[in-house]
């Protein structure tokens, strides 16, 4: 995506009817006496408040700015943290989800599975209690890597 211009259309036309005097000074290598020149012309035009001046409003004789104050950072717009948009909507919604949507939805699946056949409904129970088994050899499984002081040393996975 791309951002906004930090140009108004006057600056940035500005600009680029400079182009040309900056290919010759980059070519020349005279950069630095250029952008004097463009710096002096453009905050003519635009005066930037935060910048120090001399007092005839031009550039001190040297060409380079002063280190002043930091200028004060903008925020970035919302929608570049996605994870934050997307963590404020998980904590209003989870609450939301876990006290009316599943209800409903266990609530309906209770009444479909009613309905169902005495040989679904035990395939389903089945499959239920594979699952449940399964789980606990995988928590058994977890917990056997761990000893009763805590994690197995490299050595102790060998034996």
């Amino acid at each position: 995506m791309v951002g906004t211009s930090w140009a108004s259309p006057s600056q940035r036309e500005f600009l680029v009817a400079r182009l040309p005097a900056f290919a010759t000074a980059q070519a020349s290598k005279s950069l630095p006496a250029f952008w004097v020149e463009v710096h002096r012309d453009f905050f003519a035009h635009w005066p930037d408040p935060n910048s120090e001046v001399t007092e005839d409003n031009n550039l001190p004789a040297d060409g380079k700015a002063k280190k002043g104050k930091k200028k004060e950072k903008t925020l970035p717009p919302f929608e570049q943290d996605i994870s934050v948009s997307h963590e404020r909507r998980r904590q209003v919604t989870s609450p939301l989800i876990e006290n009316c949507v599943w209800p409903i939805i266990n609530k309906h699946t209770a009444a479909v599975f009613a309905q169902e056949s005495a040989k679904v409904k035990k395939e389903i129970e089945e499959a239920v209690e594979n699952e449940r088994k399964t789980k606990e050899e995988e928590k058994e499984a977890s917990l056997s890597v761990m000893s009763p002081d805590g994690p197995l040393s490299p050595s102790q996975y060998m034996l």
